[in-house]
C-alpha cells in the first residue's frame, strides 16, 4: 500500500531513533533517559518502545571512531567527512559495473564491530 490521508500519524511507517545513557551496574538505577533527537516535533508522533540494557564491552566509549586518513577509488566523495558524521555530508554514488572500496586508517589496532551508513 501507499500512503494517503487514510493513513492517520498511529498507523504511518515508523522510523526507530535511540539514545544512549551509561550506568554502573551491580545496584538499582533511576534516571530519567534522554528523547532521542529531534522528538519535539507535533508531526512526529513520538512515543517509547522499549528500554534495552546491556552491557557494553571494555572500552567502548560510544564515540564513533574518527580514522587518521580515509582514501577510496571514489575520489570525488567526501568519505572523511561522511564518516566523522558531519551534518549535510551526502555521498552519492553512480551506478557503475565497477565496486567502490574505501580505506581507513587509524593510529594503532582496532576492533570495529558495527559500520554505520546514513539512512537513504
Amino acid at each position: 500500500m501507499s500512503g494517503g490521508p487514510w493513513f492517520t500519524p498511529e498507523k504511518a511507517m515508523r522510523h526507530l531513533v535511540y539514545c544512549r545513557s551509561e550506568v554502573s551496574g551491580g545496584s538499582n538505577v533511576a534516571l530519567h533517559l534522554p528523547l532521542p533527537q529531534p522528538s519535539e516535533e507535533d508531526w512526529r508522533d513520538y512515543q517509547d518502545i522499549a528500554v534495552i540494557a546491556f552491557s557494553t564491552p571494555e572500552g567502548d566509549s560510544g564515540k564513533a571512531l574518527v580514522p587518521l586518513s580515509v582514501t577510496s577509488n571514489a575520489e570525488d566523495q567526501p568519505w572523511g567527512k561522511c564518516l566523522r558524521k558531519e551534518p549535510g555530508t551526502t555521498i552519492r554514488l553512480d551506478p557503475s559495473d565497477e565496486p567502490v572500496w574505501v580505506e581507513a586508517t587509524f593510529s594503532g589496532p582496532e576492533m570495529i564491530r558495527t559500520v554505520e551508513f546514513p539512512s537513504v
